[in-house]
């Protein structure tokens, strides 16, 4: 059985390596020639080893092809379209989504000349909804999905091509007998919808979004609430809400209890099986769980051994054959890695918190059934949340920047109650399909396990330090400690109270490096952070333990509410003096919704309101006045703010019809350290900017409008004489930064730094008052 296991877990890493390579060929030499070696050098110290050793070289030698075979015949042809319009059949394989900008449906493309390849269609200007099997025509640009979004996301998931519509899709249900295609093939899909429609219907609206992810693994509304999803994954929480393992392995738990453990509950459970991977997309977190327990209650049934680390192996060859690439899929990566510290550590912490309780000094403690089962209910759950985080912490660090260090404490806070959600939840819906008052009534007790799972990750979530960034260079250094520690006790057989002393030391280093985090930001004289929002702005100041944040807007993936948020609860700060936008456009603007969803803000400061300014403006300013933040319009006169060290000037509009030029600017100042922003405004409105106000030497300016050549005149460039320019920008089809811009920043003689390439950029004030 471990055969399969080395086979299958060399099949994988030999695709992942190969896959992540930019010269695919030498990597697979290499890693074979290296195979190779220890084969022949063990196979000949340890005979033992040989076969193991075999299987291994056998596992990545066909993984690598397996790689190569695959993108030939899948994903080659495929990318012979993009570029270029062409006329395309499709056949549907999910209801569209409804986007701020259309609609988006995942569709299947029918071709003569290759295999048919899966993509998403954008329709720009369009809400019609298409439904599974709908076979649809039209005209429109093929792009690469990997090249759209740079990364590999979409290409995890067996999507390799965007198709950009031109106008609407055609319906030609008459190329296809789309009546059977639907009832035959799409049966899963539309009973899928059939269940969200009647969660829509029986649930109360705080729970249907959470109700969706966890029995159909439908996100797009529990995606809509931006601060739900970032407060679960602060908390911790955000698995529970990710349809996965955990959910299938509560519906066989509740199978096995109406049907029995014997051999006919258990081959009743696979089909059942079978039936939700299939209802939840087949993800990989659920296919996973889904062959291990199929393997489980097959061996139960006929009586032979089962394997963790095997079926777990089973499962991920399985999922690297249909689809190479989704070895790089974070759901995948986060699963597995969870699985496998629960199968090599669990069941020895969980035996480790038992023991004073069975053999120690707590053996009174342990007396009475309903006790043994109350420790052991906290004990299974402190195991199985600790040893799942062995392996997923590092991946979480690379993928988010963060690890959640509540999270222990979130699981064994709501775990039970996810179980009743989900059993609830589903017997509410089987009910409600029947007879919708009844449905109605059951509906109430799950959404009361939901409102207690949400009430506590909120609560959780808003503690100073509940997620922790690595952002910070201390928290990188506590991440490295960790672990070296970790594989040192690991292989220290012989020493007593290990995992006492992990625990204790990596308190004392975590605090450390918290506290020195904070510290650095409450003491320091001034910091500027030009966050990485993508294609906007949002600018990071603090000063002797006071922040501010100018503009919260940008087109990355992540909201830039959510990415300022993180900043600064790196530092354990989770309140703003002031937040400044400077006008209402959405790339400065769509984002503050969010951070004052999840920070506490003092002071709001804006522009002289505009009706033109459409829906951010009323939206920002009725949840600024839900959170009790004090609001301050600058119209006529300049606004004066202090915060710490720093004294700042916030300008007025000095007018102009374009929503650009009806923005604020601002000066900020510390010493001899002056900062300058201006926003998205003109030339023209730079120049009125010069004449209106008295404008210092800047030793940082933030470049105006992200670069464009329309701002940053040679009249406020020979003014303010920057030493330093940032470049707040992301992909965009706009042209910034202008080379003509970049080139007079360099005549100008300033250094210039880009968030598109540099990232997130701080400038520190020193000690001498001089930036670093």
């Amino acid at each position: 059985m471990r055969k399969l296991a080395c086979f299958a877990f060399a099949f994988s890493a030999a695709i992942f390596l190969v896959s992540i390579s930019d010269h695919i060929t030498v990597v697979f030499a290499a890693v074979f020639a290296a195979l190779l070696a220890v084969t022949v050098i063990f196979g000949a110290l340890r005979r033992k080893a040989a076969p193991y050793l075999s299987v291994i070289v056998l596992g990545a030698l066909f993984g690598a092809a397996w790689f190569f075979v695959y993108n030939i015949i899948f994903i080659k042809p495929a990318l012979t379209l993009c570029g270029d319009r062409v006329e395309l059949s499709a056949v549907v394989l999910d209801s569209s989504e409804p986007r701020d900008y259309g609609v988006r449906t995942e569709v299947r493309l029918l071709r003569d000349d290759m295999m048919s390849p899966r993509a998403l269609v954008y329709e720009f200007g369009e809400d019609r909804i298409l439904e599974p099997g709908d076979v649809i025509s039209l005209s429109g640009k093929v792009l690469s999905s990997g090249r759209e979004t740079e990364n590999d996301y979409f290409f995890s998931r067996g999507i390799p091509l965007f198709v950009y519509a031109d106008g609407s899709a055609e319906l030609q249900d008459d190329k296809l007998d789309a009546g059977k295609y639907k009832k035959l093939i799409f049966l899963h899909r539309v009973c899928a919808k059939k269940i969200n429609n009647k969660i829509e219907e029986i649930f109360p609206p705080f729970a249907v979004g959470i109700m969706q992810a966890v029995l159909t693994g439908t996100r797009l509304r529990l995606n809509d609430d931006s601060y739900l999803v970032s407060t679960l994954r602060t908390a911790g929480a955000a698995h529970i809400v990710a349809v996965s393992g955990m959910h299938l392995v509560f519906l066989v738990g509740l199978l096995r209890l109406v049907f029995g453990k014997g051999r006919i509950g258990n081959l009743i459970c696979i089909p059942v099986i079978i039936a939700f991977m299939a209802l939840t997309g087949f993800t990989a977190s659920v296919v996973r769980a889904g062959v291990m327990q199929i393997t489980m209650l097959v061996g139960l049934s006929f009586r032979w051994d089962y394997d963790g680390i095997t079926a777990l192996a089973l499962a991920l060859l399985l999922l690297c054959m249909q689809n190479p690439m989704s070895v790089k899929n974070g759901g995948l990566q986060l699963s597995f890695a969870a699985t496998l510290g629960m199968l090599l550590f669990s069941d020895k912490l969980y035996n480790f918190f038992l023991r004073p309780f069975r053999e120690g000094r707590f053996k009174r403690l342990y007396r009475g059934k309903l006790r043994r089962k109350g420790l052991s209910f906290v004990a299974a759950s402190a195991s199985s949340s600790l040893s799942a985080l062995v392996f997923t912490v590092p991946i979480t660090a690379l993928m988010f920047g963060s690890v959640s260090v509540i999270a222990p404490v979130t699981n064994l806070l709501v775990l039970w109650a996810v179980s009743f959600m989900f059993a609830t939840g589903a017997i509410a819906v089987a009910i409600g399909m029947v007879f919708s008052p009844a449905g109605h009534i059951l509906a109430l007790l799950s959404s009361a396990f939901v409102w207690y799972v949400r009430a506590v990750s909120s609560a959780l979530a808003r503690l100073p330090f509940a997620s922790v960034y690595t952002i910070s260079p201390y928290i990188k250094a506590w991440l490295v400690f960790m672990y070296a520690e970790f594989i040192t006790l690991f292989f220290m057989k012989g020493v007593r109270g290990r995992f006492a002393l992990f625990v204790a030391s990596n308190l004392v280093v975590l605090s450390a490096a918290a506290g020195f985090s904070r510290l650095e930001s409450a003491l320091g004289k001034v910091t500027v952070t030009v966050l990485d929002v993508g294609q906007g702005q949002s600018i990071a100041l603090s000063s002797e333990g006071h922040y501010v944040l100018v503009d919260c807007g940008g087109d990355s993936y992540t909201n830039a509410g959510d990415i300022a948020a993180e900043y600064f609860a790196s530092m354990g700060q989770n309140s703003l003096d002031a937040l400044i936008l400077t006008h209402f456009h959405s790339d400065h603007v769509n984002g503050a919704a969010e951070l004052l969803n999840r920070m506490s803000v003092d002071t709001l400061i804006i522009p002289e309101l505009n009706e033109e300014e459409g829906g951010f403006r009323d939206y920002i300013i009725n949840k600024a006045e839900e959170q009790g933040t004090d609001i301050v319009i600058v119209d006529d006169d300049s606004f004066e703010y202090a915060f710490g060290s720093v004294k700042s000037q916030i300008i007025p509009p000095l007018g102009g019809k374009n929503l650009n030029e009806m923005g604020l600017s601002a000066v900020f100042s510390s010493g001899d350290f002056d900062l300058v922003i201006t926003g998205d405004m003109n030339a023209d409105t730079e120049y009125r900017l010069t004449e209106y106000t008295q404008l210092p030497d800047a030793e940082l300016f933030i470049a105006g409008h992200h670069g464009s050549k329309a701002s940053n005149s040679e009249k406020l460039l020979s003014t303010i004489t920057p030493e330093c320019v940032i470049i707040s920008l992301g992909e965009n089809n706009y042209g910034h930064p202008s080379e003509e811009i970049l080139a007079r920043f360099k005549n100008a003689g300033a250094e210039v730094y880009r968030t598109d390439v540099n990232g997130t950029v701080t400038v520190r004030l020193g000690k001498d008052g001089g930036d670093d």
